[in-house]
């Protein structure tokens, strides 16, 4: 078996039963990229550029971990949303949903989706403010989240800087 020793236990299952009583020793992730470009197909724009847009993105965000909690309950599994990267799947995901739909400004017209809910990294805005668009997600994503800026030059010479970007968290 594969996965014999991926989850506590799996090495005792003989190969015809099933990973149920095994699986809630981990979490069963439910990952999503593309919310600023989500937004945008909905409104126009992204959570970076509008709070309405911010507010949606909350409630779309919500209504996911909302239903994963609903998911654990009636299945009394471990399940959570994760605010993911996945910069191979965002790319797959684009070419074949402008194959389908076509290019559309701000949605398709860029080689990847945005992870999870970022702020896209071609929107220019300080790091404080990447910072307060997207804690409010942190809340929602008990899976696990990630939070990144990029910082000019080289930092590591320089721990101020380091300090005050972990500092925002």
């Amino acid at each position: 078996m594969l996965m014999k020793y991926l989850w506590v236990g799996a090495e005792n299952l003989k190969p015809e039963e099933t990973i149920e009583s095994v699986i809630n020793h981990g979490t069963l992730g439910i990952g999503f990229i593309g919310l600023a470009e989500c937004l945008v197909a909905l409104i126009g724009k992204h959570h970076g550029e509008s709070e309405k847009a911010q507010e949606l993105g909350l409630k779309i965000v919500t209504y996911m971990r909302d239903r994963a909690n609903e998911f654990s309950e009636q299945y009394h599994h471990n399940y959570s949303i994760l605010a993911t990267p996945a910069e191979g799947l965002s790319g797959k995901f684009t070419k074949k949903d402008r194959k389908q739909f076509g290019i559309i400004p701000g949605v398709t017209d860029r080689d990847y989706y945005t992870n999870s809910n970022h702020v896209p990294v071609y929107y220019k805005c300080t790091a404080l403010k990447k910072a307060q668009v997207e804690a409010p997600y942190h809340d929602l994503t008990r899976g696990g989240h990630i939070f990144y800026v990029e910082i000019d030059g080289d930092a590591t010479h320089n721990p101020s800087v380091i300090e005050s970007v972990v500092d925002m968290m």
